[in-house]
Parts: C-alpha cells; sequence; structure tokens
C-alpha cells in the first residue's frame, strides 16, 4: 500500500522499527484529500479492525462471553502502566470505540445490563485540564483553574492562540501537554514547523505559567530522574518531553480511583449492597460504568458529583472537579 502510494508521490514521514513506511488510520485519513484511493483502504481497514475486536481476533468480545453472558475484562488497577492508569486486556475494553467514532454507537451499545437494571456512567470533565491547572496555579494564582471550573478553556485557547475553531484549540492543547514538536503543532493548521513554532510562542507568551511548569517539570526529571505523584507516588518518565504528560495523566487517574470509592462509599452508606443492588461493570481512565437496581439508579447518579467533589478535596487541589452520570440501559446512552 505504502509502495503504491509513494509511486503516486507520496513522501512518508513516519516509519515503522524496520523502517517501512507507516500506513494506519490516522495517516490514510491524511492522506484521503489528495488520493481517492485512500479513503476505501481506510474504510476498509477499519471495519476489519471492528470485526476483529467484536468476533474474530484473538480477544474479541463475543469469543469472551461466558455462560452468564458476562465478559470478565482484566484489569491491572495499580503498576500497569508508567503513570499508574489502569491497564486493560483479555479483552481490552478500554478499546471499545468512542460514541463519536465510526460504529462506536453500535459497538457500546452491546454493552448493556439485565431487565431490572440500569447502567449508570460517571464521567469526570476535563480532568487532566483540572489536574494541569492544580499546577498551574503556582503561578497564574488560579486563572487556568477558574477558566476550567467557570469558563470554556478550549474557546479562550483558541482566541488566545488564534486558531480556526475550538477543536482545533483543543488538539493544540493536548498536543502540547503530550509533548508534539513543532512540526506536529504546525500540521494542526496545515503547516510544518515554522507555523508550529509561531503557535508555540504565541501560547507561551500569553500563558506564562504553562512554560514554567514545563520547565520545572522537565528540570527536575532530567535532575533527580523521577517525579513525585499527586499522592506522594513516585513516577518514572521515559523521556524528558513526556514528563509533564506523565505527572498531568498520572493525577487524573489518581483523581478517577479516589472518586470511584467515595462512590462506592456512599451508596453503601444509603445501605445499597455491593453485588445484589449494584457493581462495577467498568472503570475506564477518567468514566466508570455502575450496573445497579433500577430503584436506585437516579440515587446513584445523584451521588456521583458528591463523590468526584471529595475526591479533589482528598488531595488539596486547587480546583474544583466536576463531573456528570447518565442513565440508560447500555453504555452507548451512558458515555
Amino acid at each position: 500500500i505504502a509502495q503504491r502510494f509513494m509511486e503516486k508521490g507520496w513522501k512518508p514521514e513516519e516509519y515503522t522499527n524496520d523502517g517501512r513506511p507507516k500506513i494506519d488510520e490516522g495517516i490514510l485519513t491524511g492522506l484521503a484529500d489528495k488520493y481517492s484511493e485512500a479513503a476505501l483502504l481506510k474504510q476498509y481497514l477499519l471495519v476489519q479492525k471492528r470485526i476483529g475486536q467484536l468476533a474474530e481476533g484473538k480477544n474479541s468480545w463475543l469469543g469472551m462471553v461466558d455462560e452468564f453472558q458476562r465478559i470478565h475484562g482484566k484489569v491491572i488497577s495499580c503498576g500497569g502502566t508508567v503513570s499508574h492508569r489502569m491497564a486493560h486486556h483479555s479483552p481490552n475494553l478500554s478499546q471499545v470505540p468512542a460514541l463519536g467514532a465510526e460504529y462506536g454507537k453500535e459497538c457500546r451499545s452491546l454493552f448493556c445490563v439485565p431487565e431490572g437494571f440500569k447502567l449508570v456512567g460517571v464521567d469526570l470533565s476535563s480532568i487532566e485540564l483540572r489536574v494541569l491547572a492544580h499546577y498551574l496555579a503556582y503561578w497564574d494564582d488560579g486563572r487556568y483553574a477558574r477558566e476550567c471550573e467557570d469558563g470554556d478553556i478550549h474557546a479562550k485557547t483558541q482566541a488566545m492562540v488564534g486558531l480556526t475553531n475550538r477543536k482545533q484549540a483543543k488538539i493544540f492543547q493536548f498536543s502540547l501537554i503530550y509533548g508534539a514538536g513543532n512540526q506536529h503543532l504546525g500540521r494542526i493548521v496545515g503547516g510544518g514547523v515554522k507555523e508550529g513554532k509561531a503557535l508555540r510562542r504565541r501560547f507561551y507568551n500569553k500563558n506564562p505559567a504553562f512554560k514554567k511548569f514545563l520547565d520545572q517539570v522537565k528540570h527536575k526529571a532530567k535532575k533527580e530522574k523521577m517525579l513525585v505523584g499527586l499522592d506522594g507516588r513516585p513516577l518514572y518518565p521515559r523521556s524528558l518531553h513526556s514528563a509533564p504528560n506523565l505527572l498531568i495523566q498520572s493525577g487524573a487517574a489518581i483523581l478517577a480511583k479516589r472518586a470511584t470509592l467515595h462512590h462506592v462509599g456512599l451508596l453503601l452508606k444509603e445501605g445499597m449492597d455491593l453485588q445484589f443492588d449494584f457493581n462495577i461493570v467498568a472503570h475506564v481512565h477518567d468514566e466508570w460504568q455502575i450496573e445497579v437496581l433500577e430503584e436506585y439508579a437516579e440515587k446513584t447518579a445523584e451521588t456521583a458529583e458528591e463523590a468526584i467533589r471529595a475526591a479533589g478535596e482528598a488531595y488539596d487541589l486547587r480546583v474544583r472537579l466536576d463531573g456528570e452520570a447518565q442513565v440508560g440501559d447500555n453504555w452507548a446512552e451512558t458515555h
């Protein structure tokens, strides 16, 4: 596939470990405007991937269903990833397509609850940006935190940097957090290194606390070969450019787990039984899904916000945590 596109004039920028031009959904998406074949190939690869996840892969969802119509995905709660995010396998339910992805709704609607139960999905709002706001407050007196709490941080970034739309601003901001280079930043606006460098400089000039945070984290990572997480745990960066993201992602994972524990505690205080009345059936990054008797569904949703706020207060966070809970009959209706 790569060879055919190269014959048409394509110049690959990414390569596999064995030196071959890389071809995946993301690259084909970028080629689709110029080469009509790319869109068809992308669709083919996507359908092939979805069929593998659903039925034909080694750990397909249908292949892992037991006699009770349940899938018991494995979870490594602590230490499964460098950031201490949960790791999932057999099958990896964190890879079930998001609702907005192609065939995402169809895939998520397969994960449902028995008759007499409801599914309550709880999601923390912009948790990684809230963790970033917590650290930036040391330098900006909570300005970024206030924008996260009561404003629209992506719209603010859009205006600050001069981007075309809110989606671009969101991609730009997370790309900075993840340690993207100028080439990657420039691609967001259809440019290259020059445009990316200008965007970065503009953002740093308008938001100096962000630059100070990045510099401080990288300095500490270089000097001590480790960082200290939100709860005091040691974190070991794999590279300097990924160190800020490690600190932020770890903080988000810690807060999501703590909020889940608070939520369970609140439900137990309501007299509900963990097993017969409710069960946590999924915990993926910043969300958790609870299967609960229909009569307790609204109470389960109502207590979620209190649990989320309590998690932030437990670590003296310099920003308020928010979240939302949705009640439905399947995963497509709850996140």
